[in-house]
């Protein structure tokens, strides 16, 4: 194991400063506390529930969109050129 640097010492001891000047932990009424979990729980199981659908769907969306203005672009490019190229 790597001895301490001195810097490390200096960070270690500067953070028990300033846990020892913050006091005690803030307690929250239990209503309180119980409303910021409820919220907590919601939004993580939405965001694990429903997120690799939502965004494969959007990834795909852009990607259509992308493929079916180069084809139009293509489509209008061949219809234009046709009449030219066929005399």
């Amino acid at each position: 194991m790597e001895p301490e640097r001195h810097i490390e010492k200096l960070l270690r001891g500067y953070a028990e400063k300033r846990r020892e000047e913050s006091g005690a932990p803030l307690e929250l009424h239990p209503a309180t506390r119980r409303l910021l979990q409820g919220e907590v729980a919601r939004r993580a199981s939405r965001k694990s529930a429903d997120s690799f659908f939502p965004a494969l769907i959007a990834g795909l969306r852009r990607r259509a969109v992308l493929v079916s203005c180069f084809a139009v672009l293509v489509l209008i490019g061949t219809s234009l050129l046709m009449p030219v190229l066929s005399n």
